[in-house]
């Protein structure tokens, strides 16, 4: 179960499979992919937090970090107070950079 209490489509592993499918072999540039999974992201969160106006969005490295930073620009583009705590170091942030 995940934090939704929803049974997983897909593990890490397999996710990663899907990834570099549609990277390598459909051409499908991994920025992309980054703004489709934070489009359907962000619809959740507003969703699930409708009467928020304010919203932190802890992001790690690498792409996951990518998809939070997104994820908060789109909250940003629908009148939402977004912050970004970041987690990991350095300046890498997958695709989003």
């Amino acid at each position: 179960m995940d934090a939704l209490g929803q049974e997983p489509i897909l593990d890490a592993a397999g996710a990663r499979a899907v990834d570099r499918h549609a990277i390598e072999v459909l051409g499908v540039p991994g920025a992309q992919l980054m703004r489709a999974a934070a489009v359907g992201a962000e619809r959740v969160v507003r969703g699930r937090f409708a009467a928020a106006r304010r919203i932190a969005v802890v992001a790690g490295g690498g792409n996951n970090g990518g998809d939070g930073i997104e994820v908060a620009r789109l909250l940003r583009t629908h009148g939402r107070d977004a912050t970004v705590y970041r987690v990991a170091s350095g300046p890498a942030i997958g695709d989003a950079a």
